[in-house]
């Protein structure tokens, strides 16, 4: 049978030849699995074993509004506009728009702008079916391509629990509970357990869960349409029907969770996924790696704090920030010969007492002191004398684009930096002319008075960069010359 080829007995054993390779390939990822992770399945579960939350962030827009209507229309925040995929998002700056006019007889809408951020709310309820310790509830998984983005638990009278990574800074009786993910990507909220850790879990405890989902980063096309996902509105003579909405601008794209080979490497190393403070030994990669759109951040010691301003009691086991976003006061140093204190944060933000509660969540033990950030414009004087081949307003743009591009503003604090090395070593890349030759280039840049303080928020400015740039013959003399 066999040398006549017969099926009855050759796909048995080509069936059986497949099955053999196939476990062969099996049992070599498993020799290797101990090593570096292959499955995709061993990656989730070693992500879950140490706590990393596979989770997105939303992405943020800017809708133009147009208005037909021939009364204002107010959208309100929290109202509900859709792309055009059907993905949701939620206003979080509104917006009054003018009403219509008819010139000539000619509808010109009122126009106008909001900015919304992609997730959408999922609530629900839950009563505990057992006394056990680490009761855990798994969050249902709604399977719409979307990511847990936030969650927030209560009670049945909305008295909220805590939130603690890896049951950090944990006492017996507190209300806190940790999220955590199986190999499979189902996350958990878990509770304590008496006499350890937190509170523990009784049979007909009654919980309130608030989850909000992201689909993650954004794939928009420019001017892509939105709509209202209701047209309902209280508003008289308002017809919603009539507000037409498109993308102006994407914001912020968002990011999507680790992907598989992302995950792969992160396991292997817990200075990446491990929140806790102590571990990291630095409070200020903590809060900028949970707050990373701040525009200024400094957090310090009592060391440093008593070097820039002597030593007190009250400094004794205390940690000083001082931070900007958009809304936090902010004190100006004009003159770099005359130093401006900063003041103590008494009515702080909502950001500044986030930042607090995130330190005081890593490490109790401290006490935590709050600062306003102090600008001091980096003043720069630049002299350059180039060859008379170059035109030197365009030289001079050009240097200055360079020095505000690597020390403005946006590029963070430069407190602490050599400033006037750094520039030389940037314009001989950015600006050759200055190099050419017997070119000349001369950097001053004035210098603080006092020891460094750690509050300074450093930056160069258009107002405080001059640059000076001169013509002259330059060659250096050479053959046919």
């Amino acid at each position: 049978m066999y040398r006549a080829n017969d099926p009855r007995l050759t796909v048995l054993l080509e069936g059986m030849a497949i099955q053999l390779a196939m476990l062969s390939q099996q049992l070599d990822l498993a020799l290797a699995e101990p090593f570096d992770k292959v499955r995709d399945s061993t990656v989730l579960a070693a992500a879950a074993m140490r706590g990393i939350v596979r989770k997105a962030t939303p992405g943020r827009v800017r809708s133009a509004v147009q208005n037909s209507n021939l009364v204002p229309v107010t959208l309100e925040a929290g109202r509900v506009v859709l792309d055009s995929d059907s993905n949701p998002y939620i206003v979080t700056v509104p917006a009054t728009l003018p009403a219509a006019t008819e010139p000539g007889g000619v509808l010109s809408p009122g126009t106008g702008f909001i900015d919304a951020d992609q997730y959408y709310a999922q609530n629900f309820t839950h009563t505990a079916t057992a006394t056990a310790d680490f009761y855990a509830i798994a969050l249902p998984d709604p399977d719409d391509g979307t990511t847990l983005y936030t969650l927030t638990v209560t009670d049945n009278d909305d008295n909220p629990y805590g939130y603690r990574n890896n049951y950090i800074n944990a006492l017996p009786g507190d209300k806190i509970y940790t999220v955590e993910f199986d190999d499979v990507g189902v996350a958990y909220i878990r509770f304590g357990v008496d006499g350890v850790a937190g509170v523990q879990v009784q049979a007909g405890d009654p919980f309130k869960i608030y989850t909000t989902r992201t689909v993650g980063k954004l794939d928009l096309k420019a001017n892509s349409p939105f709509a209202l996902a209701s047209l309902i509105t209280s508003e008289p003579g308002v017809n919603l029907a009539l507000v037409e909405l498109s993308l102006n601008q994407v914001l912020y794209s968002g990011d999507n969770p680790a992907s598989m080979a992302t995950l792969r490497t992160l396991c292997k190393y817990p200075a990446i996924y491990d929140d806790s403070a102590v571990f990291l030994g630095e409070f200020e990669f903590l809060v900028r790696k949970k707050y990373p759109d701040l525009a200024f951040l400094a957090v310090w010691n009592e060391a440093i704090e008593e070097a820039a301003r002597g030593g007190s009691l009250d400094n004794i086991n205390t940690l000083f920030v001082a931070c900007y976003d958009t809304t936090e006061e902010l004190l100006s140093q004009a003159d770099p010969a005359s130093p401006v204190q900063p003041d103590e944060v008494l009515s702080p933000t909502a950001r500044q007492i986030a930042i607090k509660e995130l330190i005081l969540a890593a490490d109790d033990s401290y006490k935590v002191k709050l600062y306003t950030p102090v600008t001091s414009k980096i003043i720069i004087n630049v002299t350059a004398r180039v060859s008379t081949a170059h035109n030197t307003d365009v030289v001079a743009a050009k240097i200055t684009q360079a020095i505000l591009t690597a020390f403005g503003q946006a590029a963070g604090n430069h407190a602490g930096k050599p400033i006037q090395r750094l520039i030389y070593a940037l314009l001989k890349d950015k600006a050759p002319e200055t190099n050419a030759g017997n070119a000349f280039l001369g950097v001053e840049v004035a210098e603080l008075v006092g020891a460094f303080r750690p509050e300074l928020w450093r930056f160069a400015s258009p107002d405080s960069v001059t640059v000076t740039v001169t013509q002259s013959n330059v060659f250096a003399g050479g053959w046919g010359a």
